[in-house]
């Protein structure tokens, strides 16, 4: 179902299934955050409302990012009645289509899409070398040019939109209002209501795997004593050790290795270590595999002149941060493999990589070695992330000293991993609103 309703006609409320078609219907626009101005727009009223906005938000102590001034306000909408969710013509299309057969069906979907009788959404606002912008719910923005005072971005001079931009003033103005009069009891009240939902947290690895049943745990599946093997091999590693000859034979071999430890297969004797390989590998080699193979000025000319844009060293394709890698690096006293697979699918298939290198002597270097122990042998943190962010790439979320390199959203899950989570995680502060100390 699309927040993108029939709202023309109707009077809004500034309930938050209003709210979510409005930015459904702005959202993801392609424009140009910082160039020119090709797709900018004129509306008096929409002007003068970002001039208040930013007039009221800047009574609040910003964050500074370089030149960038930010600030992020929580703010709240009310689920409303069944009515503004769907009304009775688009009730009737949905019977006709089969999405609902009855009242009962609507109302179990429309407390689906909104469990709680309050919406919290994020906004953040930017000023930015006298561009002011402003972000709602990481979805729908728009930027005012402070100088020539044009418009960029989702382009909000509708009805509904301006009922829309006018309530988040009203709203922000309230905000800052409750933390002049006590910014202490404000911060405390959002610490107490904002939802876990929309919050940072960390939970052990070890308690997912002992309080959610049938979730994978890498400590079985590795074995208690692969894990011994495993820790010994880290703890020996000698990252001084080089290889003095390094042919594309050499490498192929490497894998072979690494793939064989990993039974992927079958102990097929046909199979040269080349075959191995060109079955498991990314594929963009940029011509390793032409080369001669017993030749170390060969591998020599070709790791000197590639190009440098494909992925020879990513022996297991797979994402961005789902592959694993057993790099090849020329250095000063020799050439350098470094093995590299860290992410939570692939950690015990590279640990065997790890022991197989090891138990036939082969000089290596294991990346994130100490990090895939601790997540092993469960004792890491996982970080947990927002309802509406993708478990990818968010060690910005949370400080380096905690060294959170593994991800979950557990907010689309079943009730009981959901109530693991809120009863055993520890969660970040929510970050506190204060005056500007210009107020």
């Amino acid at each position: 179902m699309s927040f993108e309703k029939k709202m023309d006609d109707r009077k809004f409320m500034c309930y938050a299934p209003e709210i979510d078609a409005i930015v459904e219907k702005h959202s993801n626009r392609q424009w140009n955050h910082f160039g020119d101005d090709a797709d900018s727009y004129e509306s008096e009223e929409i002007i003068q409302m970002l001039h208040r906005i930013s007039d009221i938000v800047q009574c609040l102590k910003p964050k500074e990012k370089g030149i960038d001034k930010i600030w992020s306000v929580w703010i709240q909408a009310k689920r409303g009645p069944l009515s503004v969710f769907v009304d009775d013509e688009e009730y009737e299309e949905m019977k006709e289509a089969g999405e609902v057969e009855s009242i009962e069906d609507l109302q179990e979907l429309w407390k689906s899409f909104y469990p709680e009788e309050i919406q919290w959404y994020e906004v953040s606002f930017v000023l930015y070398e006298k561009k002011f912008f402003v972000i709602f719910d990481s979805k729908l923005e728009v930027k005012l040019d402070l100088e020539t005072e044009k418009l960029t971005g989702a382009k909000l001079d509708g009805k509904q939109e301006i009922t829309f931009l006018t309530w988040l003033s009203t709203t922000i103005k309230q905000i800052v209002n409750r933390v002049r009069k006590d910014a202490k009891e404000y911060n405390q009240f959002l610490s107490e209501q904002l939802p876990f939902r929309k919050r940072v947290g960390k939970i052990k690895r070890m308690t997912l795997w002992e309080q959610i049943k049938d979730v994978e745990r890498l400590d079985k599946e590795f074995g208690l004593s692969n894990l011994k093997k495993f820790e010994k091999v880290v703890a020996g590693m000698d990252e001084k050790q080089f290889l003095y000859e390094m042919t594309a034979d050499d490498f192929f071999r490497y894998c072979s290795i690494c793939y064989d430890a990993n039974d992927y297969f079958d102990d097929d004797n046909s199979l040269t270590p080349k075959d191995k390989y060109i079955r498991m590998a990314d594929g963009r080699d940029e011509g390793l595999r032409e080369i001669q193979g017993d030749s170390q000025k060969a591998f020599m000319d070709w790791y000197t002149s590639r190009f440098q844009g494909g992925h020879p060293w990513e022996i297991c394709r797979g994402g961005n941060s789902t592959h694993i890698s057993l790099m090849v690096s020329k250095e000063q006293d020799g050439w350098r493999l470094y093995l590299h697979g860290s992410s939570r699918i692939r950690c015990v298939e590279t640990a065997k990589m790890a022991i197989a290198l090891c138990d036939h002597n082969i000089s290596y270097a294991l990346l994130n070695a100490e990090q895939m122990v601790h997540m092993l042998k469960g004792e890491d943190d996982v970080g947990i992330v927002p309802e509406d962010v993708i478990p990818r790439y968010c060690h910005s979320y949370f400080p380096d000293e905690d060294n959170i390199h593994d991800f979950i959203n557990p907010w689309h899950d079943d009730d009981n991993v959901k109530q693991t989570i809120k009863q055993y995680a520890t969660w970040y502060p929510v970050e506190p609103l204060e005056l500007n100390s210009l107020e």
